[in-house]
């Protein structure tokens, strides 16, 4: 999946994609956070993601993706269910 539609445009198909995004940020801060893409507006994109017991909300510009200072992996695989059997609760 492409990161950017344009050159100064982030790819829709995006919005509500599970992320990781790492690197430096423009304020040189180190980030390592996976979460959801919750919306884009043309070159912003809203990130939240869960640290500790918070939800934090955060948003980047797609300039800081250029130059090697952010990086986005992208998690496309379709969700998978998974159940838990009764029989892991009756030991409780």
């Amino acid at each position: 999946m492409e990161l950017a539609v344009q050159s100064w445009a982030f790819n829709p198909n995006l919005r509500w994609m599970l992320v990781r995004i790492s690197g430096n940020d423009e304020g040189g801060d180190e980030i390592d956070e996976t979460g959801i893409v919750a919306d884009i507006k043309g070159d912003y994109l809203e990130f939240e993601f869960i640290r500790g017991d918070q939800i934090v909300r955060t948003h980047f510009y797609l300039e800081y993706f250029r130059n090697g200072g952010l990086i986005l992996a992208v998690y496309d695989r379709p969700p998978v269910k998974i159940e838990i059997p009764d029989s892991y609760f009756e030991g409780e």
